[in-house]
C-alpha cells in the first residue's frame, strides 16, 4: 500500500529549475504551486544565485533579504536613463526649453550619418536608434534620477563610491551651424551640488555631419550623492526654421566596479 504521503523534491534541484525559469513567471505563478515552492522563492538563495547567474551586481552591504529586490531593480548593471534614445518621445524628460519648432523625434536622422554605420549599434543591437532634433531656438531637457526609488543603496554610494559612467551621442547637420550642450550633476538629498561635468560644442556649417560620443567618469566623489541630474540643450545657430538644430540619443548613466 500507498503511505498516502509525498516527498519533497529536495530544494537545492528545485533551485536548479527555477534558475531556468523567467523571473516574471516565478513571482506570478510558480509561487501559486505549492507551499514548498513558495518558500523557496521568498528565500534569499533562489535571487542570489539568480543574480550572479545574469550578472547582476549585489553590494557587500545589502542584506539577504534584499536579494530579490537588487534582481528586479538591478541599479548596478543597468542604464540609469528612461527613454535614452526616444523610442517614447519625450516621456520621462522634463523639457524647460522647446523653442523654434520643438524638440522632434527622428527615425532617419536626415542631413547626419547613418547611425548603424556608427558604434551606437553595439549599445543598442536592435538598431532601431531614434533621436531628438533641435530647432532655431533653444531645446532643452534634464532628467534626474532619483537613486533611492531605482533600488541603489546609500552605503554603496558613500563607502564605495562606484565610477559613475555618463555617455551620449551628438551630431550636427551637414548643413547647418549649431550649439550642443550636456552638464550632468550629483546632487545631495537637499539637492546641493556635490559634482559636475559639462561640455560644450559649437559646430560649423558644411560638416561631415558624424556622430560624436561625449564621456565622463565621475570618481572619488563626496558621500551623500542620492540624485543625478541629466540635462542637454541643442539650437541651430544660423535660425532656419525646421529642425536644423543638433541632434542626441543614447543618454546614459551607469555603475561602474572594478
Amino acid at each position: 500500500m500507498m503511505s498516502g504521503h509525498r516527498r519533497l523534491v529536495p530544494e537545492s534541484l528545485i533551485i536548479e529549475i527555477l534558475l531556468q525559469v523567467p523571473a516574471k513567471d516565478i513571482v506570478q505563478n510558480c509561487v501559486l504551486v505549492s507551499r514548498q515552492l513558495n518558500d523557496i522563492i521568498a528565500s534569499p538563495t533562489l535571487w542570489k544565485r539568480k543574480c550572479k547567474l545574469e550578472g547582476k551586481y549585489i553590494p557587500r552591504f545589502v542584506k539577504p533579504e534584499d536579494f530579490k529586490k537588487m534582481y528586479f531593480f538591478n541599479p548596478y548593471t543597468r542604464n540609469l536613463i528612461k527613454n535614452p534614445c526616444a523610442q517614447e518621445g519625450l516621456q520621462h524628460w522634463q523639457v524647460m526649453r522647446n523653442g523654434g519648432n520643438n524638440f522632434k523625434v527622428e527615425t532617419d536622422h536626415h542631413g547626419s550619418q547613418d547611425v548603424t554605420q556608427t558604434d551606437m549599434v553595439q549599445e543598442w543591437p536592435e538598431r532601431n536608434i531614434n533621436n531628438w532634433a533641435t530647432s532655431y531656438g533653444d531645446c532643452e531637457k534634464m532628467q534626474r534620477i532619483n537613486l533611492g526609488e531605482e533600488g541603489v543603496v546609500a552605503e554603496v554610494l558613500d563607502t564605495i563610491k562606484p565610477t559613475i559612467y555618463i555617455s551620449e551621442w551628438y551630431a550636427a547637420r551637414n548643413d547647418c551651424a549649431c550649439h550642443y550642450e550636456l552638464e550632468v550633476r550629483l546632487l545631495s538629498g537637499d539637492e546641493q551640488q556635490l559634482d559636475r561635468f559639462t561640455f560644450e560644442d559649437n559646430v560649423p556649417q558644411w560638416t561631415s555631419g558624424e556622430w560624436t560620443k561625449v564621456e565622463h567618469l565621475f570618481t572619488d566623489y563626496k558621500a551623500g550623492v542620492r540624485f543625478i541630474e541629466f540635462r542637454h540643450l541643442g539650437v541651430d545657430r544660423q535660425f532656419w526654421a525646421g529642425h536644423y538644430g543638433p541632434k542626441f540619443t543614447l543618454s546614459s548613466v551607469k555603475f561602474m566596479f572594478d
